[in-house]
């Protein structure tokens, strides 16, 4: 495959066992996302693979990126065969600037024989968010709190969902996703991140707010 460099490969930090990263899951409240799953740490080489496919207009890189992860997640195609896959979203400015949604492209990585082509209109976003990083768990939960929409809710109901993002850090966009496709008859809904910071606390030193501040989602 393209893209990568053998050392490069070599360093690419792949996660124990399942990939599953309950620690995140355990932070949301309430959470709507049923599993979540990563193929990488989000460590010094992952960092720069997705700087250049963010700000270096490197899209083979992304489809690339895709494509290993599933190597690194080798039971994807027969977990998710009956599932929709949708990529999560990025406001229609940047993906002017940018030209491409990595998070789609990384899907059809992930994903080359999907049951169904992956549709990027289905979810959009609808409100411009500022960059999450720097912001804390609860802040980023607020932060993406009604950015998104579903555009056809019709093709939602009833189906087991997959959403593809390219990092996952609080699983705060993921979730937001995720309620909005429960909202709309999701039976299930599956998060599944290029990368992940292998230890959420020491990498962003979230901290263990409450979400009655900000006025969050609640489960009912």
């Amino acid at each position: 495959l393209p893209g990568f460099c053998p050392a490069c490969l070599a360093a690419l930090e792949t996660l124990p066992e399942t990939h599953t990263r309950t620690e995140i899951l355990a932070r949301l409240e309430p959470c709507f996302i049923d599993d979540l799953r990563a193929a990488f740490g989000f460590e010094e080489v992952m960092r720069s693979v997705l700087h250049h496919i963010k700000y270096q207009q490197m899209p083979g890189l992304a489809l690339a990126a895709g494509q290993y992860a599933a190597a690194a997640l080798p039971d994807l195609a027969d977990a998710y065969s009956d599932a929709l896959v949708l990529p999560v979203p990025i406001h229609p400015v940047r993906r002017k600037e940018r030209a491409y949604n990595q998070s789609a492209l990384i899907a059809r990585g992930l994903f080359q024989h999907p049951p169904e082509p992956i549709d990027e209109r289905l979810l959009c976003r609808r409100r411009h968010t500022p960059t999450q990083t720097h912001l804390n768990r609860v802040q980023r939960q607020f932060n993406v709190k009604e950015a998104f929409e579903v555009t056809i809710p019709s093709r939602i109901k009833g189906r087991r969902v997959v959403l593809v993002d390219d990092v996952v850090t609080t699983g705060a966009t993921l979730n937001e996703c995720a309620w909005l496709l429960k909202s709309h008859e999701a039976v299930e809904v599956t998060a599944l991140a290029l990368a992940t910071p292998l230890d959420i606390t020491a990498e962003f030193g979230l901290r263990n707010d409450t979400n009655s501040e900000f006025g969050l989602r609640s489960a009912e």
